[in-house]
């Protein structure tokens, strides 16, 4: 069942290695049309360090080992200032949780508020609408003059005086005459 073909380590399969020279690229390599070649550089070689220089390498790393174990080694102490910065940082991240839900529980309120705020408008609308439409101002001057015998006021029962304040007028005692 297995459909894939096993292949001989030592065949050589087209386009899988490095493609063959030609003998032109062979026997002139110098004077091929577009091919530099970077002058040898010689490797050198690394210096073998002296049996003597060897003890001092070992001790070297043995205390690198030594100092780096150590660095690694908790205290009593450390791990209690670790837990304590652990216990404060789950504190804040819960009250920060906490506000968080404030603020969204906050802002649901303030959204169901508002919708109640534009209902109660709207319906105050429509009432105020209502009772204007409901009242007709001819009818009642007519009822306040034929009925009630109201009349309008001569030219000498009007007194007008000026007020500091701009507001709106109470009237505590009579009107000064001049």
């Amino acid at each position: 069942m297995n459909t894939r073909k096993k292949l001989n380590s030592g065949a050589y399969i087209e386009g899988t290695a490095v493609r063959k020279l030609s003998q032109y690229e062979q026997a002139v390599p110098e004077e091929m049309p577009g091919r530099h070649h970077a002058p040898e550089k010689r490797q050198q070689t690394p210096k073998r360090k002296t049996s003597q220089s060897r003890p001092k390498t070992r001790q070297k790393a043995v205390a690198r080992r030594r100092a780096r174990a150590r660095a690694f080694q908790m205290n009593k102490g450390y791990v209690t200032f670790l837990s304590i910065v652990a216990v404060a940082c789950l504190f804040i991240c819960v009250n920060y949780l906490k506000l968080q839900a404030q603020v969204t529980e906050s802002r649901k309120q303030i959204s169901r508020m508002e919708s109640s705020y534009s209902d109660l408008k709207l319906s105050n609308d429509a009432a105020y609408s209502k009772a204007v439409s409901s009242v007709d101002l001819d009818k009642i001057r007519d009822i306040a003059i034929n009925e009630l015998g109201m009349v309008y006021a001569n030219q000498d029962q009007i007194v007008t005086y000026e007020k500091q304040d701009k507001d709106y007028v109470r009237q505590y005692e009579e009107v000064p005459k001049e």
